[in-house]
C-alpha cells in the first residue's frame, strides 16, 4: 500500500501540492512519520489564486511553508472522526494544523475546512489520509490581500 507522499506524488490534480510539499520540505516530514490528514488543494485551486497571491507564494518560502503547514494536520482524521468529534448541536469542529494554527471544519452538509469544499474524502494510504480539496487555505493576513486583482490565467499555473 502507498503511503500519504507517494499517493499525493502520484495524484495528478496535486502536482502544483506536490511541489510546495517539496519546496518547504514538507515531503520529508511526511515520508518519515506517520498519522497525518492532508487537506490538498487540486490544481484548480492554485489557478484560482489571483496573480498577487501566486507572486507571493512564489517569492517567500516562509511564506509558503506556513500556508502548505496549514494543510496538514498530524493526526489521522476521516469523515467519522470529524463526526465523532462534534458535540450535538454543533455543525463543525476545530483542529489543529500542523503549525498550531486552529482550522474550522464544517460538517453540516459534507465536509468545508477554512472555507474550502471536500472535493474527495478519506483516501487512505498507509500513513495517513487524504482529503482533496477546491481552495488553497491562507492565513488570515494573506487571505486579506486586494482580491480586485483578478485570478491568474490557469494555463500560466498549469504550464
Amino acid at each position: 500500500m502507498a503511503n500519504i507522499l507517494t499517493t499525493i506524488f502520484g495524484t495528478r490534480e496535486l502536482s502544483i501540492f506536490s511541489t510546495a510539499l517539496k519546496i518547504t520540505d514538507f515531503d520529508k516530514i511526511l515520508a518519515e512519520q506517520c498519522d497525518f490528514t492532508i487537506f490538498a488543494p487540486n490544481n484548480l485551486a492554485f489557478a484560482q489564486l489571483s496573480k498577487v497571491h501566486l507572486r507571493i507564494l512564489t517569492d517567500d518560502l516562509r511564506l509558503l511553508t506556513e500556508i502548505v503547514s496549514l494543510h496538514i494536520v498530524p493526526a489521522r482524521l476521516g469523515y467519522r472522526e470529524l463526526l465523532k468529534m462534534c458535540k450535538p448541536g454543533d455543525r463543525g469542529v476545530s483542529v489543529t494544523s500542523i503549525d498550531s494554527s486552529q482550522i474550522q471544519i464544517d460538517l453540516t452538509d459534507g465536509i468545508e475546512i477554512g472555507g474550502a469544499t471536500v472535493l474527495s474524502t478519506d483516501v487512505t494510504p498507509c500513513n495517513g489520509i487524504l482529503h482533496m480539496i477546491d481552495r488553497v487555505l491562507m492565513p488570515d493576513p494573506v487571505d486579506q490581500i486586494d482580491r480586485s486583482t483578478p485570478p491568474i490565467d490557469r494555463q500560466e499555473v498549469l504550464g
